[in-house]
């Protein structure tokens, strides 16, 4: 369920986003063969249905994706899947173009050794937006991240993020940079606090459309 505050354009005009508000249900089946141990292939598929809060945007829609792939498990050291197939997404509003295409993905952890992990990751998926003329997106993003164990109760991470946003039925297209880095202190294995910055870059083929943004968090976490 997602549920978006308002904004306010530089002259102070609110800019409703109620119109983005909806309910998203995505089911997931798959299915494993062991081909021998610490490898297996797989093939899953998903079904998606999208109801947006206010009909009157005509943006509901339905999808699935298929794919086939394989895993690897190397004693818990390195462990990883890469994975290729098909998707489509159908719009109940035939004035937003259906859109199909390939998808393909990978996802990777190394952990070095007891204090350092390092992970990787390919992602290719069809995503909302609400822009004008255009019924949906196809993002490819590409992620990495590191973590490391400073000291029993200290944890550092550094992560990287490229994405690339191909708009449906305009020409709009954008890539994305994101960087960040944070450190955590635990004060047992329930309670810890953190402190982390993100830096965003978004270059547009839009006039008007780029920005970069700086934000620094503090948060506490508990858990029962």
């Amino acid at each position: 369920d997602k549920d978006y505050e308002d904004g306010a354009t530089a002259a102070g005009v609110v800019i409703d986003n109620d119109i983005r508000d909806r309910d998203e249900y995505t089911y997931t089946v798959q299915g494993e063969y062991e081909v021998q141990p610490g490898y297996d292939a797989f093939v899953r598929g998903s079904y998606t249905t999208i109801e947006y809060d206010q009909a009157i945007v005509g943006r509901d829609s339905d999808g699935f994706e298929i794919v086939a792939g394989a895993a690897a498990d190397l004693s818990g050291k390195v462990r990883g899947e890469v994975y290729a197939g098909f998707m489509k997404r159908d719009f109940d509003n035939i004035a937003y173009n259906n859109i199909s295409d390939v998808t393909y993905g990978a996802e990777f952890l190394w952990n070095v050794n007891g204090l350092t992990s390092v992970s990787a990751g390919l992602q290719r998926t069809i995503d909302e937006t609400t822009t004008v003329g255009s019924s949906s997106y196809i993002n490819t993003a590409i992620t990495a991240g590191v973590e490391h164990e400073l000291c029993r109760n200290i944890l550092l991470t550094a992560d990287a993020v490229l994405a690339n946003h191909e708009y449906e039925s305009i020409s709009r297209e954008d890539d994305y940079l994101m960087l960040g880095t944070g450190a955590r202190y635990m004060f047992n294995k329930n309670v810890s606090v953190g402190i982390r910055y993100d830096y965003s870059d978004r270059d547009s083929n839009q006039i008007g459309n780029d920005y970069d943004r700086n934000r620094v968090m503090v948060n506490v976490k508990g858990a029962l």
